[in-house]
């Protein structure tokens, strides 16, 4: 039949904006089943990064429509536990597309925590930016095709007591929808048509440790002399350790020389 989707309320904007062949199934879950043509599936993929503790990562989110013409897409994204969503930034990609980008975290009916209690939900529709639009013409701006590359960048924080090492950031539920013909249907039931889902490739953010200077992963006397070195001004001053405001100070060096002593354990992670 198709890929079947739960939407919530707040979603409902998105299907008047760009439409979705679907047919209500009941009026209390809003469940939807909606048929997906056959094409080339798009691409979504979360980039991998690499950060201290104590800091934000960013992550961009590229998305590639293959051979589809894509109006507007959601998906998932399940943060680990110990992280949180600062804010996301809109692509050129989607801008270019007249497109705005809408989020919720899950909880509630209509948007359930399965994964991960961090779960939060993008949907990416038609910019209401320009309210003097008429109603054809923002037919006609929702059916605008979103380009090939990064559609969004999210900022997520590793607060200090993050466990160091590898965790992943997951990408899931994605769903796109193709432009069509305007609808004439009132209840939207013969509108633009779901995309099928393609790859969808989550990523993975590497925490470090705040005495790992020259980043490679661990904590060494070479992380010493990078700090040294920053101190003296021989290499740009780029750590503040301790997170205390003053960086490239003699007491980064004393935690970082602890730390090698304590056999990379370091107190300000």
């Amino acid at each position: 039949m198709g890929v079947q989707t739960i939407m919530k309320i707040s979603e409902l904007i998105a299907i008047h904006r760009f439409g979705l062949k679907c047919v209500a199934l009941t009026a209390a879950t809003l469940a939807f089943v909606c048929s997906a043509p056959v094409g080339a599936a798009p691409n979504l993929t979360v980039a991998v990064s690499s950060v201290q503790v104590g800091s934000v990562a960013s992550l961009p989110v590229t998305f590639d429509p293959t051979t589809n013409s894509v109006a507007a897409l959601q998906f998932d994204l399940a943060l680990p536990a110990a992280m949180n969503m600062v804010s996301y930034s809109t692509g050129t990609n989607v801008s270019s597309a007249i497109k705005m980008i809408e989020s919720n975290l899950c909880g509630g009916t209509f948007f359930p925590c399965v994964s991960s209690p961090k779960t939060w939900r993008f949907v990416v529709f038609a910019s209401t930016a320009a309210s003097n639009l008429t109603s054809t013409q923002t037919l006609i701006q929702g059916q605008n095709p979103v380009p090939v590359g990064v559609a969004m960048t999210a900022q997520i924080s590793v607060p200090k007591g993050t466990p160091l090492g590898t965790t992943a950031v997951s990408v899931s539920n994605a769903v796109f929808v193709n432009p069509a013909a305007p609808c004439s249907n009132p209840n939207f039931t013969t509108c633009p048509e779901a995309v099928a889902p393609g790859t969808t490739t989550g990523a993975t953010i590497t925490v470090l440790s705040r005495c790992d200077v020259n980043l490679n992963g661990k904590i060494s006397p070479a992380d010493a002399v990078a700090e040294i070195n920053q101190i003296l001004g021989l290499s740009p001053c780029t750590e503040d350790v301790n997170l205390q405001g003053h960086p490239c100070g003699p007491t980064d060096l004393v935690t970082i020389n602890n730390a090698i002593l304590a056999g990379g354990i370091c107190a300000a992670d």
